[in-house]
Formats: C-alpha cells, sequence, structure tokens
C-alpha cells in the first residue's frame, strides 16, 4: 500500500541525498509525506532562481503550517542550478 510516506532512504529528484527536514510549525513534529517534500523540492528550486543561491537554515511558512530545514549544500549539477539567472535576463539583439 502506497500511503504517501517516504522511507529513511529516500533519495531527492536528482539522485542526491534529500538536504532539508520538514517540521509542523505548531507542534514540532517531523513531516515525511511525499507530496511535502516535493512541494519542498519546488521551493528550493525557486528559492535558487530567485536569489542565484541555495537556501539555507529555516524556512518557515506558517500558512501551510511547515518548517524546511535545509541542511546542507547539493551538488549544484541539477538542471534549474545549472539554467542560472544570466540566461534568464539576458539582452535580446
Amino acid at each position: 500500500m502506497n500511503d504517501g510516506m517516504m522511507g529513511p532512504a529516500a533519495r531527492g529528484k536528482y539522485g542526491e541525498e534529500m538536504n532539508h527536514q520538514i517540521y509542523s510549525c505548531s507542534t514540532g513534529e517531523p513531516i515525511d509525506v511525499l507530496l511535502i517534500h516535493v512541494f519542498a523540492y519546488a521551493y528550493r528550486d525557486a528559492w535558487r532562481l530567485i536569489h542565484a543561491g541555495e537556501p539555507v537554515g529555516k524556512h518557515r511558512i506558517e500558512e501551510l503550517d511547515l518548517l524546511i530545514e535545509f541542511t546542507g549544500q547539493t551538488s549544484g549539477n541539477t538542471p534549474v542550478a545549472n539554467f542560472g539567472l544570466k540566461r534568464r535576463y539576458q539582452i535580446r539583439k
């Protein structure tokens, strides 16, 4: 049965070890649900595009009762990291 829970040896979407932990803001309990991990990866990718770097530390999203703690750097070999802001904002002739 697939209940959406991830095991302790789960890997990220590009094969790297997950670099985040997710908790409930209200209870502090860890959350280990696949859908929430997918959200954390989307959040990380959006952060990279906006800030041109990795998210670090605790990111609180109170509206969703989530605390995402980014615990380490990834290799930077993901398509989003390699896309970069330079290409996005190139001046076209």
